[in-house]
């Protein structure tokens, strides 16, 4: 379709964003003015590609400005997609709520594994943020019962959507507490947790998304980076039964700091499991 004479057309505002974004510093900036088109369309990706020509209405023109101009501005581009894909899953985030990154699948797939061994399971999923771990989980274990803790009012907020929405609701129940405190002594089976291990002192380092838009007390583990982990792996021993699963991200420079601790405080059998790329990613023991 032509572009209408006097209305702009959608090839020439993903062309002028590409090299918005490219001055504002982001890495993929083609792909991500495409997406941004798409969602304020209501198309595909590739139906933008194959629309260039395609005349954009005054609204839709300036919705789509909008969410370049915030995307120059570092703001994540899952937030302003107010989605991200997680496990296989489409998932809702949003400001107050902990993108979910793609090495944090591997708590899902150790948890998976750990659970069709044992057969129907407890599990517990602390600091569950937008609830990515547990609904993909919920997803994977039908017999199973979960229970998800975060501190935080918008990440169970977050949590509980995507739970309606994937159909688990009815088998993940949702509590907002500190870490394991509304959980009572010995009932999980497993236990994963994504806390927050990042050094106080590290934000320097962040990408702008990170340091600017996500919330700190989900990424902030005190000066170590590893505080929360401590307090975490504490509750961990008291909630598991003999013999349990605990199963907690890392930072990529912390495994050997991360065996002391759930050594310490007497659990069992502690190993490090490493990502794809081959960094420290998981620590896990058993209690």
């Amino acid at each position: 379709m032509a572009a209408t004479p006097g209305v702009v057309s959608l090839g020439s505002l993903v062309q002028s964003a590409v090299a918005d974004l490219a001055r504002a510093g982001v890495e993929t900036p083609r792909l991500e003015a495409e997406l941004l088109a798409a969602q304020a369309m209501g198309w595909t990706r590739l139906q933008v590609m194959t629309r260039r020509e395609h005349g954009v209405s005054v609204q839709q023109a300036a919705d789509l400005r909008g969410l370049y101009a915030a995307r120059c501005r570092r703001a994540p581009l899952a937030y302003l997609a107010g989605r991200r894909e997680f496990y296989g899953l489409g998932l809702r985030v949003g400001p107050g709520v902990l993108t979910p990154r793609p090495e944090t699948e591997l708590l899902v797939d150790l948890a998976l594994d750990e659970a069709r061994r044992r057969g129907a399971v407890r599990l517990a999923d602390v600091c569950t943020g937008s609830g990515c771990v547990a609904v993909a989980l919920a997803i994977g274990l039908p017999d199973a019962r979960l229970l998800a803790t975060d501190l935080s009012h918008a990440a169970i907020r977050c949590a509980a959507r995507n739970a309606t929405e994937h159909g688990v609701a009815d088998r993940l129940g949702l509590v907002r507490c500190d870490l394991t405190r509304a959980l009572r002594p010995g009932w999980a089976e497993i236990l994963v947790a994504n806390p927050p291990y990042v050094p106080s002192a590290a934000t320097a380092g962040l990408q702008p998304e990170v340091a600017c838009y996500e919330p700190w007390v989900a990424l902030d583990g005190g000066g170590s980076g590893l505080t929360i982990l401590e307090a975490l792996a504490i509750g961990a021993r008291r909630v598991l039964g003999a013999g349990g699963l605990f199963a907690s991200e890392i930072g990529s420079d912390q495994g050997d700091a991360a065996l002391r601790i759930v050594r310490a405080v007497g659990f069992g059998r502690p190993a490090i499991v490493r990502d794809l790329a081959g960094m420290d990613r998981v620590v896990t023991a058993r209690a």
